[in-house]
This record gives C-alpha cells, sequence and structure tokens, in this order.
C-alpha cells in the first residue's frame, strides 16, 4: 500500500486552476472570520462610528475567502452578509409594520402589525444578505492576482452597493463621514463616497494579502500602508476652518434660516379629526421661526417632509397661509392633483402690494423625484394594474427632475430633496447643475424607529455634504435635524447659531469651526443659523468615478478573467 505522505503521492492542484476547497468542513475559522468581519462593518457607521473597523472588516473576509471554492465563497460572503445587514436592517420590520398598522388596519398598536414587519425583517434579511455572498464567490473566480484581485473586490462590492435590489441604496463608504471635521472628509472630498467603498474593500484584501506568507519582506509590509491610513484618517483633526466673509452685497447681515423639527406622531397626522390641531402647532412653529435677530431681516423655514395633515391641493394652502405668513417658507406636503397624489415640497414666499396693500403668497412647487419602492410606488405597477391585480398602496406621481427654488432677495438658489433622495450620488449633482449654492433635505425619520437608522440616514446624507461641498441644511420631523457645513475650501459658512428647545430662544453662540449643529433627538425645536452669503458648492468630486463607471470596470475586470481562463486551458 502506498504512504500518503511519500513523495510519489501527487500534490492537489494549486494557483488560479484551484476548484476544491481545501478546509476540512469541521473547519470554523473562516466562518467566524466571515462573522467577525460582517459586525465590523456597520459597527463603522454610526450610531458607532467605529470607522477604523472597515478595511479589517475586508480584511477578515479576504482571510477567511483564501482557498475557497466557488460554492464555499458564496456561503462565506452570505455569513458576512448576515452579519451587515442584521445590524442595519431591523428598521424594516418597525417601518412594515407602522404602515401596516396606520393606513391599512387603523390601529396604531396592532400585534398584527407588529408580526407582519417581523416577517417583513426575516424574509428581506437573508435575500439582502445574498449580494454580499455573490460578490464573495465572483472574487475567488478572479485572476489569483494579488493587485487585480483586490481591484476586483472593490468594484465588486462597489457595483452591489449601486445596483443590488435594496429598499434604500446606501453605501457603506459614508462611514468616512465623521461628525466632526477630520482627514477622512478630504478622502471624501476627493474621491466621493462610493469610491471610499472600493478603497476600503481593496485595501482590505491587499493587506491580507500580507498575510500569506510565511517570512514577510518590506515589500509584502508595505501593501497594508492603504489600510492603516485609511484606518488612522478618521482619527486625524484637520486644522480649524477660517470664517468667512459674513457681509451681504445689499444690507452687510448673514443670511438666517429657521429649521423646524414638529415631533408630531405619525398616526395623528394622518387623522382627519386631529388635523386642525397639528395646523394650529405647526403655525405657531413657523411664527416661532420667523423671528430673526434682527427686526425686517429676512428668515428662510424650512419644514420636514409631508408635515402638512392629509392631502391638500395649491389653492388650500395659499389660502391656509394667506393672512399670517410672514417669512419664505419651504415646506413638504402631499399633493392632490388631477393626475394623482405626489409627494412634493413647495416655496411659499409672502407678498404685499405696494399699491393696494393686498396679500398673496406666491408659490414655487416641486415634486419627489426618486420615489420609494413598496413605500411610494410598486415595481412594474402600471403593468399589475393593467392585469386587473389591486395594487397595496397608492401609487405616487413622480417628479421629472430634481427641485430647485429660487428664494429671491440675497439667499442663492437652494437644492431640495425629499426623504432618501438626499443620500443619492446623482440629486446633488443635478440641483448643482441647476444652480444651486446649497441644499435642503426634508424627511421623516418616524418610520424607522429610535434604534440607528436616525444617526445612519444623517450620516448618509452628511456624506453627500462632504462629497458635494453643499452646505446642507436637514429638517427632520422627529429623526435628527441638523445643518453641516462641510468646510469648502477652508472656510466655514455657519457664523451662529441658536435653539428654541422648550419655551424659549437660548442665546447665540458663535461657531469656531465647520461641522455639524444639530437638535435634540425627538424634541419639538428650532434650529436657526446665521450664514455667510458668500459660500458656494466645490461640485463633483474630482478623483471620483462617472456613474456609469462601475459596470464598465467590472466589464474590464470580467474580460481579463475570461482571457486568463482561455490561457489555463491552452495550457493544460
Amino acid at each position: 500500500m502506498m504512504d500518503p505522505r511519500s513523495s510519489d503521492s501527487p500534490e492537489p492542484p494549486s494557483g488560479p486552476s484551484r476548484i476544491v476547497s481545501g478546509h476540512s468542513a469541521l473547519d470554523r475559522k473562516p466562518w467566524l472570520l466571515a462573522l467577525a468581519g460582517g459586525v465590523m462593518v456597520p459597527l463603522s457607521m454610526e450610531p458607532w462610528g467605529l470607522t477604523l473597523l472597515m478595511p479589517i472588516g475586508f480584511v477578515l473576509l479576504a482571510r477567511a475567502l483564501k482557498d475557497s471554492s466557488i460554492r464555499r465563497a458564496l456561503l462565506i460572503g452570505w455569513v458576512f452578509g448576515l452579519a451587515v445587514e442584521g445590524l442595519g436592517l431591523p428598521w424594516i420590520g418597525t417601518a412594515v409594520s407602522r404602515f401596516l398598522a396606520i393606513f391599512v388596519l387603523g390601529d396604531p398598536g396592532s400585534g398584527i402589525a407588529t408580526a407582519m414587519g417581523a416577517g417583513a425583517f426575516l424574509l428581506r434579511w437573508p435575500l439582502a444578505s445574498l449580494g454580499w455572498g455573490l460578490c464573495a464567490a465572483s472574487i475567488v473566480l478572479a485572476p489569483n492576482k494579488v493587485l487585480l484581485r483586490a481591484i476586483w473586490a472593490g468594484v465588486c462590492f462597489m457595483v452591489m452597493e449601486a445596483y443590488w435590489p435594496r429598499i434604500f441604496r446606501w453605501t457603506m463608504g459614508a462611514a468616512y463621514a465623521t461628525e466632526d471635521p477630520s482627514g477622512s472628509w478630504l478622502l471624501l472630498q476627493w474621491f466621493g463616497v462610493e469610491e471610499m467603498l472600493l478603497l476600503a474593500v481593496a485595501s482590505g484584501f491587499l493587506a491580507a494579502s500580507c498575510w500569506d506568507r510565511s517570512v514577510r519582506t518590506r515589500r509584502d509590509w508595505l501593501v497594508t500602508i492603504p489600510a492603516l491610513v485609511l484606518m488612522a484618517a478618521p482619527s486625524i483633526p484637520l486644522p480649524q476652518a477660517q470664517p468667512a466673509d459674513s457681509a451681504s452685497a445689499s444690507d452687510g447681515a448673514p443670511l438666517t434660516v429657521s429649521i423646524v423639527q414638529p415631533v408630531l406622531p405619525l398616526e395623528q397626522r394622518h387623522d382627519r379629526e386631529g388635523a386642525a390641531a397639528q395646523l394650529k402647532k405647526i403655525r405657531a412653529l413657523i411664527e416661532i421661526a420667523s423671528e430673526g435677530p434682527m427686526t425686517d431681516q429676512p428668515v428662510l423655514i424650512l419644514l420636514p417632509e409631508a408635515i402638512l395633515p392629509q392631502s391638500w391641493k395649491i389653492e388650500w394652502v395659499q389660502e391656509w397661509c394667506l393672512d399670517w405668513l410672514s417669512q419664505p417658507t419651504v415646506i413638504g406636503l402631499s399633493l392632490r392633483e388631477d393626475q394623482g397624489f405626489s409627494n412634493a415640497v413647495v416655496l411659499l414666499s409672502p407678498r404685499i402690494d405696494e399699491h393696494t396693500r393686498n396679500r398673496s403668497v406666491e408659490v414655487q412647487l416641486g415634486r419627489k423625484k426618486e420615489l420609494l419602492p413598496f413605500g411610494e410606488t410598486v415595481p412594474f405597477g402600471e403593468f399589475l394594474a393593467g392585469l386587473g391585480i389591486e395594487l397595496p398602496l397608492t401609487e405616487l406621481v413622480a417628479g421629472k427632475e430634481a427641485v430647485t427654488f429660487s428664494v429671491g432677495g440675497d439667499f442663492p438658489p437652494l437644492g431640495i430633496s425629499i426623504c432618501y433622495e438626499g443620500i443619492l450620488p446623482e440629486t446633488a449633482v443635478q440641483t448643482i447643475e441647476q444652480g444651486a449654492r446649497w441644499h435642503a433635505n426634508l424627511t421623516e425619520d418616524l418610520w424607522y424607529g429610535d434604534w440607528c437608522l436616525p444617526a445612519q440616514h444623517l450620516q448618509f446624507q452628511r456624506a453627500r455634504a462632504i462629497e458635494s461641498g453643499q452646505l446642507w441644511l436637514r429638517s427632520v420631523n422627529a429623526g435628527i435635524s441638523a445643518a453641516i457645513d462641510p468646510r469648502s475650501e477652508g472656510r466655514r459658512s455657519i457664523l451662529s447659531t441658536r435653539q428654541w428647545v422648550g419655551d424659549r430662544w437660548s442665546t447665540w453662540h458663535n461657531t469656531t469651526d465647520a461641522g455639524q449643529v444639530a437638535l435634540p433627538m425627538g424634541q419639538v425645536g428650532i434650529l436657526q443659523l446665521q450664514i455667510a452669503s458668500d459660500f458656494s458648492p466645490q461640485g463633483t468630486a474630482p478623483l471620483s468615478l462617472p456613474s456609469a463607471s462601475p459596470l464598465l470596470l467590472l466589464y474590464s475586470l470580467l474580460a481579463v478573467y475570461w482571457w486568463n481562463l482561455k490561457r489555463l486551458l491552452k495550457v493544460r
């Protein structure tokens, strides 16, 4: 009998042609590495904010995939995805249960709605995690070259986050949008949000290759530098931003903006009997927000998405505020039109005729362009309706273009996004192309509970503010209303702030640096800002990839892999 340890024994295949896993079925190490790495990715996001863990998570994934077959890689990536999505997806159950309880069952405390929300999470969780598994399987198919495989891995995850079916499109690259200005802000400004995920994945896979050798040379250690840079960048403080020239062209005063956080319960906002009381509260908050630091100084007021109860026509809105509105006000509402309902936003500008002294309200209207799947629209809804299938929700009418308002006076053109439009890469770019110099997002976070999503939703938008260089204002009904100054060109735009929380205004506080100013989460309040009038966005990140480039890069890498596979077959 031949000794299996003899030199004549056949050796297992190695290199790129290896398709059989070298791991024992009982080897738990790859699975533990994948699970630990997957947990590290969401922990790098808010509310935990351990950004240095992002590249480490992909180092562990790369180690777990070492010498794996395609099937094993798929399962390892799926375990990795279960950890990633498990810490980030529980809000789906909350959103589904609240939607069903309020709109379908009419019982905010319904146990049936809660059970259905839990079921939606349990169904969505493994399906959303499958995208991570497919990426892991594709990585082991890539040519076995360290740099090429690292780039391949980064592109695969970048494409997955851009195109894999999700309720929200988001990217883990937003983890580098720290609350305070840091070195990672510079990386976001240079490369862009999606590209930061590509860099984190690629640097993790490069660093993992350093551990493939028993004896490591200086060259091996050099591949860990990108990961070390990404780990250190969020903790590197930037020099304080300098104050910009606050003088306006006309009266020498800074611009004043009031961000309102009303905190109206969802179930009451859709209650006809309580509509009058809600409108009374909204009017009172608008009147308080209209109090600027100086008499007769214009104040721009921002209120959240769909905050007016029930549905409205433009004429009804004008009639409601005609007698008392004194300042330009941006407010979200459900708009009722002949073609249907839309998630809309209006800019209400009061006017007084100099001759007749008659009052009027000028209206600029915008509609939400990117509708939320299964919340505001049903995929293939028109086709299903044509087959006679009754849809579970009302299809909203989508806008045709991004929303930009001309506020007038010394206020520059203002770009607008509604809800999750603010986390999409194209929204800010489109408003800048239309002339916007700053941005306002109106949203509602009560659907998602108060665990991690309100903080993450804010971080996603903070990433877009840093990427675009726009001063970003955010009015949320009951999440975290905030103003984000991305220190464009090293000069801060927010000069001073005060808050109305409870029943009085705080004193004015001068800002000493760029960054974020926010209201307490879940409290009724108003954040008022004095802003320099000479700010402007920096535009698209100079080193970012075009929107179509992820797929083009993937096609290029597939071509390289195909060429490599043909070469191996010829050698055989």
